[in-house]
């Protein structure tokens, strides 16, 4: 595929996939949206200190959330980004959690749990943005991981191989190419092609 088909790709994690969403009978969408998000949710919530099966509990309530709430939803940028909206719902069902176990300061699971105390995410700022700060730092593997993911679907696999081996590995050029059973010049130009489209897609999906 070109550059410009590749990146055209990243849409189907965005607009286009919310819309699809909206239909609970379109299975593959959901599985999509599953596929890409369930990692994500299951690290911040693992990061918040929760048991994994807390964790487990929370992605499951926030995806069921989200079902419930994506009929009726619509998608504008100049609102805010599904980003915030979805950190919204992670948020609450974690606090919601924490309520439910009566987890508290005194819990001998350890203090890095208050993070989640729903005492503190209702008026704790430090706490709060400690939280984000979780948040915006999964959010951005995620971004990586699916724009790698598109990238390589939409690319040459040789491109891909190369960049890969090249730039994301740290190969010199000539033992890649010699890798690959390519030219050396070749190397540079997956470097280039692909890292512009790869540069695009982690753009498109950290900014969604």
């Amino acid at each position: 595929m070109t550059a410009s088909t590749a990146d055209s790709a990243t849409l189907r994690t965005s607009t286009t996939l919310l819309s699809a969403l909206r239909d609970m009978r379109d299975h593959a969408s959901w599985q999509h949206f599953h596929t890409l998000y369930r990692p994500m949710l299951m690290a911040v919530a693992i990061r918040a200190g929760l048991l994994e099966q807390d964790a487990l509990d929370v992605v499951q309530e926030t995806i069921i959330e989200v079902a419930r709430e994506m009929p009726s939803f619509r998608y504008e940028r100049s609102r805010g980004r599904f980003k915030g909206w979805l950190l919204t719902i992670v948020r609450r069902r974690i606090a919601n959690l924490w309520r439910a176990k009566k987890y508290g300061q005194g819990d001998a699971r350890g203090a890095r749990e208050l993070l989640m105390d729903p005492a503190t995410l209702d008026g704790n700022v430090e706490a709060d943005s400690e939280f984000e700060r979780v948040w915006d730092d999964e959010w951005r593997q995620h971004a990586l991981r699916v724009a790698e993911e598109h990238v390589r679907q939409a690319v040459k696999p040789v491109q891909f191989q190369a960049y890969r081996l090249h730039v994301m590995r740290g190969i010199a050029a000539g033992e890649t190419a010699r890798r690959l059973g390519i030219k050396r010049m070749e190397v540079y130009w997956a470097k280039y092609c692909v890292g512009r489209v790869m540069k695009k897609s982690i753009a498109e999906a950290e900014g969604f």
